[in-house]
């Protein structure tokens, strides 16, 4: 994430603290922040990867055929 995503996020979420705007950058794989009208402070969560069995059917999106992306 730069510094641009990070200050369209600081500016678009008015509940965003600047010490939770600083761990994103950092944030392991799976964790976010949570933040909005139904928290008192901003708080970090881990969210458990699904099961094999319950993950979406994303994996075999190309893209570049998808957005008719230039093949040579």
């Amino acid at each position: 994430m730069n510094d641009r995503d990070l200050a369209l996020l600081e500016n678009t979420i008015s509940t965003l603290d600047s010490l939770s705007r600083g761990q994103i950058p950092t944030l392991p794989q799976g964790a976010c922040v949570v933040t909005g009208t139904s928290f008192d402070i901003p708080m970090l969560m881990q969210v458990d990867k699904l099961p094999k069995e319950q993950e979406p059917d994303s994996s075999d999106v190309n893209l570049v055929e998808l957005w008719g992306g230039d093949d040579g």
